[in-house]
């Protein structure tokens, strides 16, 4: 792993932010595009490298492995719960935002910027761990 390499990608990744930060604010872009491209990206272009991925890597990664990741990470989400759960009790959240915080030590935003990230830092053949990883998610 080159740190390099890492730091071009998430440099990569911050500055395609930027421009469609920019292109929203001089309107270039509006909600509907948003919502447009939001669409695109999570009905088109993050199945299709998901797809990608168990083509690529099929025969590689034996059904014991698989089962492996999944326990991996249903037991990393348990203790994720468990940590909201002590979090909430120990920041002493108030009610009607308890499930907020839980929801928030739960789940990351790991999708948009974290599979490519994942590639670039791990290569192409990593992808198919964080895919079934993410499958309990």
């Amino acid at each position: 792993m080159d740190f390099m390499t890492v730091a071009n990608q998430m440099l990569s990744l911050f500055i395609i932010m930027i421009i469609g930060y920019v292109m929203y604010r001089v309107k270039i872009i509006d909600d509907a595009a948003t919502v447009r491209y939001t669409r695109l990206v999570l009905n088109i272009s993050l199945p299709a490298q998901i797809i990608t991925s168990f083509v690529e890597n099929r025969g590689v990664v034996s059904n014991g492995v698989v089962l492996a990741v999944f326990g991996i990470s249903f037991l990393v989400y348990v203790i994720s719960a468990l940590v909201g759960v002590l979090f909430i009790f120990v920041t002493r959240a108030p009610k009607e935002e308890r499930g907020t915080y839980l929801f928030m030590c739960l789940f990351g935003n790991v999708g948009f910027m974290g599979f490519p990230v994942i590639v670039t830092i791990f290569g192409d053949s990593a992808l198919i761990y964080a895919v079934i990883f993410n499958v309990i998610f």
